[in-house]
This record gives structure tokens, sequence and C-alpha cells, in this order.
């Protein structure tokens, strides 16, 4: 059995600018001797997140491990009391990854893409079924030739009825609102992965800073990586052969405004393009304070700090979320 620890510090430089897990330990557990000197030493990775507990997982695992094209990265912990010697013998394949602390979810898929030896890596829950999964080697060239940094399954139920997984912008009296829809086509666009789920591109995710750890409510972290996608030039398309089920009941969204809400406006909806650069206009700062909870000290600290951050990537913005949303053509 294989035990190292891995010190996640700023060698994820280009990923942690958004997600700052400075001084984050976590423990390599099995897996197969790896040529560190390439930089891709498999075709493909599998980054399988726990959830349902340790029998979903083994079963997702038994059905994965004769795909010897793929590296397989399990998630766990922390306070995880498996037998890990008893499980590395019976996955030696299999790269056992025991956090430290807790984390969001986007932090932990920005952990994984980072240790993945491969240039697409698909993210899913023990939770989810794979069809056709000798198929997969299809759909990463797909992912590859459609030069998306994100290509999402078609989801459906444990009934194997379609979830209205792809997610459409749009405007409604004035107001932004995001609409579910069936995905209908291949390379149909989604502003967002449902449930994080989908094939990513390594290189296009590291580039875009990966999820922001800040933003704690999923539903918002994903709106965030999915606006800052096409604000940034990048897109996240679906294809219809790529299948997954759920064995449970699919997961629901919450989409309260909330703390997270804040910072992704203050990242997205608020950025305005202008002049080949992205600014947040020191005036936004007004309409932000009155409808913050927070006070006017403590506002105006939230809305520097992400004016900082929106100059220091200025000139990585292509659009802002209003050219985002008036450009997307709703599927006939």
């Amino acid at each position: 059995m294989v035990i190292y620890l891995k010190y996640v510090k700023t060698v994820m430089n280009t990923i942690l600018t958004t997600s700052n897990m400075e001084n984050q330990f976590y423990t390599v557990v099995g897996g197969q001797k790896e040529d560190r000197i390439l930089k891709y030493s498999s075709k493909f990775s599998i980054l399988l997140l726990n959830r349902g507990g340790k029998f979903y997982r083994d079963d997702f695992l038994d059905d994965i491990s004769s795909l010897d094209f793929a590296e397989i990265l399990c998630m766990d912990g922390p306070g995880t009391s498996y037998d890990f010697d008893v499980r590395t013998k019976k996955y030696p394949r299999v790269k056992f990854l025991l956090l430290k602390d807790e984390m969001t979810i986007g932090e932990k898929i920005n952990l994984g893409i980072n240790e993945a030896r491969a240039r697409f890596i698909l993210v899913i829950w023990s939770d989810m079924k794979i069809h056709n999964s000798l198929n997969l080697n299809r759909i990463v060239q797909k992912t590859e030739t459609d030069n998306t940094i994100c290509m999402v399954p078609l989801l459906k139920t444990r009934k194997m009825e379609q979830i209205p997984s792809m997610h459409l912008p749009i405007i409604v009296k004035r107001k932004f609102k995001v609409m579910p829809w069936n995905m209908i086509k291949d390379s149909m666009k989604s502003l967002y992965p449902f449930d994080y789920c989908g094939i990513y591109n390594k290189e296009k995710f590291t580039l875009l800073k990966g999820f922001d750890r800040k933003i704690n409510n999923p539903y918002w972290q994903k709106l965030d990586f999915g606006f800052r996608s096409y604000m940034w030039g990048e897109k996240i398309t679906g294809n219809t052969s790529f299948l997954i089920s759920y064995i449970n009941d699919e997961i629901s969204e919450n989409n309260t405004p909330d703390a997270s809400y804040k910072l992704f406006y203050l990242k997205n909806i608020a950025v305005k393009y202008k002049k080949s650069n992205g600014r947040l206009p020191l005036l936004r700062y007004f309409k932000y304070m009155l409808s913050s909870d927070t006070g006017p000290i403590s506002s105006l600290k939230e809305f520097l700090l992400t004016r900082d951050w929106v100059k220091g990537n200025a000139n990585r913005f292509k659009m802002d979320s209003r050219s985002v949303i008036s450009t997307w053509q709703i599927p006939e």
C-alpha cells in the first residue's frame, strides 16, 4: 500500500487565485506508480465524490475498475474510518484522497483536478451510474473537439426519466433568472454543470481558476463558475450519448439569496465590460450597500476586495453578464 502526505501549496497557483487552499494537507493512499516526468500519464481520469456511504462507493468502484484507460481518484474524509489497507488491495488502481479538513464541493473538485494526471477528468458522485462506460473514450474526444471547458451528461432519475439539467439565463421583468431545460441535442449549452457532474478540461479549468471556495452555497458556487466561464470566453456543453442516472433520488438546489449570492453578484452580475476589460464600477457600491445586510463598513470592504479581484483579472473578460444573457439562444 502506498501512503504519502501531499502538501497543497501554491503550486496550485492558477486555481488557487480564486480558491485559496494554502496550508491544507491531504493524504494519498494507494494507486499505481506514476511517471512524474510526464505531464499527463493517463488518457482520462475519473474523480469520484462520495455521497451516500461506502456501499454506493464500492459498487461504483466495482463497475469502473475494469476501465484500464482511466486513472481513478476517490475522495473521502475528513474522519473517514474505512480500512484502506483492505480497500487498496481490493482496488489497486484507485488513488484515495483523504482530506484533513472539511471543504466546499468546489474545493474538493479543485484539489482532485489538480491531482489528476490526465487532460480530461470526469467528476461524478458515488450515487450515480454511468451507462455505456466503454463509450467514455468517444465522449472525451467529443469534449476536445467541442473545445468546451466542461461536457455535461444527459442526467436521468433512478426511474430513467430525464432531468432538466441544462440551465439557461433569461431576463424576466428586468430580473435575472435561470431556467432549467431538457437536453435536446448535442453541443447544447448550459450555464453551469448540474450537481457539478461532467467531463472537465484540466487546462481550461486551471486557467479559469476553478471553483471559488469563498462561495459556500453549491448553487451560487456553480453559477459563479458558469458565468465566469462564459464571460472569460469558455462554454459548457452537453452530449446526449453521455448518459448518467441517479441510484438515489436526485439532488435539489438551494437558490435562496444568501451570503454566497452577494459574492456571486459582485463577481458576475455587477461587472461591466468596457474597453476590452472587465470592471466593477464604484457606483455599483451604493446599490450593493442598500441591499446588503452587513452594514456600510463591512459591505464596503466586501465590495473593494471583489473590485481588486476584478481589476486583477480585467483582461480575462471577453464580455459581461448582460452580454452572456442577451446573446444566449433559447433552443427550439
